[in-house]
């Protein structure tokens, strides 16, 4: 029976303390049903928090999120280059196949692949974006066997190897030198290892050869780059150090399986693509900020730095005894007496001027006639760069607590 699972994104995230990255990073994240999200995480560390676990990575990490789950990806600051593979995906028709295997072996769980899996992931990344179906098909296949082996012994790592540390420094050092002229006796001289052992060790722990591996990296490198940055080829090129743009190229293409120039291409197809994935996840976070304000029994309000209503929540809307949008786009004159709407800009006032939040009783009467009385704290809120953009208000009903009027 053919697998009905579709890959609906797939993208890489890399060196993330030097570009903003906050589209896929450090925000929370709602899984639409039906959608799953792979989290290869390499190179860097911190904490992959899903719903209320806290998963914390380092060097290589591997989770999958499920339909309906809340993460957020927070890696720690730092130095280091850093690499997050994301691959967006859902089963069409809710196959049970793989259904029943990602709940009983992979669901909640965390898995070490390779670091050499990253090259799995760059040629998934790569068909995938590729204009041709038979590549996207490719690429399909490649994930669903990269799922299945996860639980078994294809590259996963069960236990850290008695060489480790050293595969780990030396694959520090070549991402130092990505942009240089590493030599394998300059390599092995760093980790003070005979080449012969070496390239050995290496090759056991990481599937290929270190000087394979480092040209690896320099392609990655490019690929961040043609997709990030306007450099042309030859400048790429010339930064990472290929000895020409048709040397580049040529290396670009055994790896990727298309042509620097085919990579940004599609890159650039799948741009819009992206930006509308992230209107979406914004249009469904501000959807569920508004639930979260509508259900509190306080009254909650907000205006811009010239008074005008900018949101409400539905307990105001009803002790106003109008509806948001009789509300919203409005200022204190149009909503109050011209006595109330003044002593409410005194107020609003205070906290413009000062910066500062405050904080004060009112009563306040309903539609019915019946008066309440309000403990009131008014706060503002800023831009990026520390402006004022407005104030948010919260009042509470406190008459019980008073002793009414």
């Amino acid at each position: 029976m053919q697998s009905a699972m579709i890959i609906k994104e797939c993208v890489s995230v890399q060196n993330w303390n030097t570009v903003d990255k906050s589209k896929y990073l450090n925000r929370l994240f709602i899984q639409e049903e039906g959608e799953y999200r792979g989290h290869l995480l390499l190179d860097g560390s911190g904490h992959l928090r899903v719903n209320k676990d806290k998963h914390p990575f380092d060097s290589t990490f591997f989770m999958l999120t499920l339909p309906g789950d809340h993460y957020t990806v927070m890696p720690n600051r730092s130095g280091t280059s850093q690499t997050y593979y994301l691959t967006i995906f859902a089963l069409e028709n809710g196959d049970s196949l793989i259904a029943a295997y990602i709940e009983s072996k992979l669901a909640g769980k965390t898995f070490r692949p390779r670091p050499a899996h990253r090259f799995i992931f760059d040629k998934i990344l790569s068909k995938h974006h590729s204009r041709s179906l038979y590549q996207k098909e490719s690429a399909r296949y490649a994930f669903l066997s990269l799922l299945y082996g996860l639980t078994g012994d294809d590259g996963v790592e069960t236990h850290r190897s008695e060489n480790r540390d050293i595969i780990d420094r030396a694959v520090q050092f070549m991402h130092e030198h990505k942009y240089g002229d590493l030599r394998l006796d300059k390599l092995c001289g760093y980790i003070n290892l005979s080449i012969p052992h070496f390239i050995r060790i290496f090759k056991a722990d990481m599937g290929l050869p270190p000087m394979k591996y480092f040209t690896r990296i320099r392609v990655e490198e490019a690929a961040a780059l043609l997709m990030s940055s306007d450099k042309t080829l030859a400048v790429i090129a010339e930064d990472l150090n290929f000895s020409s743009p048709a040397h580049f190229s040529k290396i670009f293409k055994q790896y990727m399986e298309m042509s620097p120039a085919q990579y940004r291409g599609n890159c650039i197809n799948t741009l819009e693509k992206r930006q509308n994935r992230s209107l979406r996840e914004i249009e469904k976070a501000y959807t569920l900020l508004n639930n979260i304000i509508d259900e509190s029994p306080d009254l909650v309000f907000f205006k811009d730095i010239n008074g005008m209503i900018m949101g409400c929540n539905q307990t105001l809307c009803r002790i106003m005894g109008m509806e948001k949008s009789e509300i919203i786009g409005r200022n204190d004159y149009d909503l109050f007496t011209r006595e109330r709407a003044e002593f409410f800009i005194r107020r609003d006032g205070l906290v413009f001027r000062n910066n500062r939040p405050y904080k004060n009783e009112e009563w306040m009467t309903y539609p019915d006639g019946k008066r309440r009385k309000f403990e009131v704290y008014k706060a503002p809120f800023h831009d990026s760069e520390g402006r004022i953009l407005g104030l948010i208000g919260i009042s509470r009903d406190i008459t019980d607590r008073s002793g009414g009027s």
